[in-house]
């Protein structure tokens, strides 16, 4: 019974997440939709939340990017799936929005802040040589 509760939990969490989203297009409903979703992490669980983020596509990389920076600070790599958000953060900065890329790579610098170099096996290939750098200056400057 826990586990089928839990099975329902997570794929009513998806849908959820899903259409939040798809909401949060809408700057009218984006920050009401944000503060739901953030809800939902606290109140289900911030890694469920964090995977059926980062299963939506990357054009909604804008929207997702800095939810999954702020639960990154909140919840820490214990609790979230680093590896999941990276990936996602990843095939954000292959899409040709510019908004989305630049928000992926504030998410990159996010997680390296709480993780440090574990990120580098995470980063893609070609995107290691030109923005580790760029995660690193962030922290530089920020002493």
């Amino acid at each position: 019974t826990c586990y089928s509760e839990c099975i329902v939990n997570e794929k009513f969490t998806c849908e959820s997440i899903y259409i939040l989203i798809n909401c949060m297009s809408d700057s009218e409903l984006a920050e009401e939709c944000a503060t739901i979703v953030l809800q939902m992490a606290e109140a289900v669980s911030p890694t469920c939340v964090a995977m059926a983020i980062t299963e939506l596509g990357h054009s909604k990389g804008t929207i997702t990017a800095p939810l999954l920076e702020e639960m990154i600070k909140k919840y820490g790599p214990d609790t979230m799936p680093v590896e999941s958000v990276v990936e996602y953060a990843n095939r954000c900065l292959q899409c040709e929005d510019e908004q989305a890329r630049s928000a992926a790579i504030r998410l990159i610098v996010s997680v390296h802040e709480v993780v440090g170099d574990r990120i580098k096996p995470w980063l893609s290939s070609d995107l290691k040589a030109v923005s580790y750098t760029h995660l690193t200056l962030p922290t530089i400057c920020s002493v």
